[in-house]
């Protein structure tokens, strides 16, 4: 398990989610360059096969004091290649860190 420190009051940690209805739909609006329907993602078959998928790799970023969820990554193993190809990463403000560690923590978490 990954954690990001912002502050000494707030304590944030990836954890893996298998259905893209935890992530707010804010984090998916975010993403540029993709027109993502959320719909989809939120209640059809195909989001719910889409997160179920072993080779799918989604993470939420949750603050462990309220369980309140402030970002989230998604990537897709690629087995022929054998790497991992992020599709989506999106944080909340109140997450970042000024030197960028949530996003390296993010890439992390797929290193194996």
């Amino acid at each position: 398990m990954v954690t990001a420190k912002k502050e000494s009051k707030r304590v944030f940690e990836f954890h893996r989610i298998r259905d893209f209805a935890l992530i707010p739909k804010k984090f998916l609006k975010a993403i540029d360059g993709y027109e993502l329907d959320t719909e989809l993602l939120y209640y059809s078959d195909i989001g719910r096969n889409a997160a179920a998928d072993p080779m799918t790799l989604l993470y939420a970023l949750v603050d462990i004091t309220d369980h309140s969820i402030h970002g989230f990554v998604w990537g897709q193993v690629q087995i022929f290649s054998r790497s991992v190809h992020i599709n989506a990463i999106a944080v909340d403000k109140a997450a970042q860190t000024s030197n960028g560690q949530v996003v390296a923590q993010a890439t992390d978490l797929f290193r194996g």
